[in-house]
């Protein structure tokens, strides 16, 4: 079966982080993973492309954090591909926000997945989901269909929750990301997932 993307892994909706504490050091032959264990800080500098920073605020105002976040986090790990259900848990477990409510990571991102199956994208700036009203989406996973129906957002939100993965930049990537640059005297390394079901 054929994945499904939910979001690419491309500068499109890269997250730019600022590194602290490796003036000095050569991160030429370093994995993005190394990088992350050497630095002394690694805090978001931004969402790469404005199209789909504005988007993520459209769905929620701490989404470009939680989203930054949820990317730290993969890249902070060894493995290669992880399961977007366990990236939550510990994402929530590390309250990087500080929120008071553990539900709210998932919430959001949750939140997320469902307008960007519902046609939300990086390239094009999101009407918040009303111009097209969806009634239905079918799913394929392993021979198996899924209905839900525009109504159940919820449970479609859920269900991508719980069945999709996460990958990283391909090794090969030409956007330039996964490499320290330096910029006005600080450091900086571009960041972005791939999320599938």
């Amino acid at each position: 079966m054929e994945s499904t993307v939910l979001i690419k892994a491309h500068k499109m909706t890269g997250v730019r982080f600022e590194l602290g504490g490796i003036e000095g050091r050569n991160t030429k032959n370093m994995s993005v993973t190394e990088v992350l264990k050497e630095v002394a800080s690694a805090r978001p500098a931004g969402i790469l492309n404005s199209v789909f920073y504005r988007n993520l605020l459209k769905i929620d105002s701490n989404l470009p954090l939680i989203y930054a976040g949820l990317v730290y986090m993969y890249y902070r790990k060894e493995e290669r591909v992880h399961s977007l259900e366990h990236l939550i848990v510990q994402l929530t477990d590390e309250n990087i926000m500080g929120f008071y409510e553990s539900w709210i990571y998932e919430d959001k991102l949750k939140r997320l997945l469902v307008e960007t199956a519902y046609g939300m994208s990086a390239e094009k700036d999101w009407d918040g989901g009303y111009a097209q009203i969806v009634k239905s989406i079918v799913l394929d996973k392993d021979g198996q269909y899924y209905r839900f129906l525009g109504s159940e957002k919820e449970a479609f939100g859920h269900f991508l929750i719980e069945n999709c993965e996460v990958t990283g930049i391909e090794d090969n990537n030409r956007e330039n990301l996964g490499n320290v640059y330096e910029q006005a005297g600080k450091y900086y390394i571009n960041l972005a997932l791939r999320i599938v079901f």
